[in-house]
């Protein structure tokens, strides 16, 4: 966990404020423009990599490697939260927002709570949670390995299975609420807020990938995965592999 800190120190300091400012840029882009969020999942899934060799915070480049590994993110995660999307559209946004709200009638005499939108709520609100829980687990997998298919799925159940990873998601949990709660507040702040929300975004990110680059590289002495080689500046290993881990400790676990 306290490896999240290292790569804080090192995010921060001033030979690294190209990352930061880049990082920043593309998190504020995700905003209007969605699909850059592509780029932020494959910058996760080279800090992992990264992080389990020991080479600290990456820089943005390898854009090409970076937009791949992000677009395998994106796909793979995806469909995990089509179910609460489909409730969302079904019951309604606003009707399920009121439906939290009406919740002050109980025991009225003359209005009683949507317990239909309530328990849309819920039910997207669980969902949510457990699509986000194994879209942590495949993002730490795909890190692991560039593995699809069927045996992605072995590494996603032997990742989600970790009781290791269950403490450092909700790190990371806790992590993504305070940036999220941090950015809504920076927000408001004129001229200056949505920046200054986008960097805590985004030194959130590395924070969090950090402490699940832990769970690749320790759990009781049993690694999912070795250290690779040194990597070049293009983000690419001497041996092509762009840091990714060996398959033949993922499958031990």
């Amino acid at each position: 966990m306290f490896d999240a800190l290292v790569d804080l120190r090192e995010l921060l300091d001033r030979d690294r404020t190209d990352t930061l400012v880049v990082g920043t840029i593309l998190s504020i882009a995700t905003v209007s423009a969605p699909v850059v969020g592509v780029l932020l999942l494959g910058y996760a899934v080279r800090a992992i990599r990264y992080r389990v060799r020991g080479d600290g915070v990456p820089a943005f480049d390898g854009w090409r490697s970076l937009f791949g590994d992000g677009l395998r993110v994106a796909v793979t995660t995806g469909p995990l939260h089509v179910p609460a999307v489909a409730i969302t559209i079904v019951v309604g946004y606003d009707r399920m927002l009121r439906g939290a709200s009406s919740l002050t009638y109980i025991g009225h005499y003359a209005f009683s709570p949507d317990y239909g939108a309530v328990a849309a709520l819920v039910a997207v609100a669980f969902l949510e949670l457990a699509g986000g829980f194994l879209s942590v687990a495949t993002l730490v997998a795909l890190a692991s390995s560039d593995t699809m298919g069927r045996h992605l799925l072995t590494d996603v159940v032997a990742v989600a299975r970790r009781r290791r990873f269950h403490r450092v998601f909700g790190l990371v949990l806790g992590v993504g609420v305070a940036a999220r709660f941090a950015r809504l507040a920076l927000g408001v702040i004129p001229f200056v807020g949505e920046p200054l929300g986008a960097a805590v975004s985004f030194v959130a990110l590395v924070v969090a990938v950090s402490a699940l680059a832990d769970v690749v590289n320790r759990d009781g002495g049993d690694p999912l995965s070795s250290p690779l080689s040194d990597t070049p500046a293009d983000g690419v290993d001497a041996a092509g592999t762009d840091g990714r881990l060996s398959e033949e400790h993922l499958s031990e676990v």
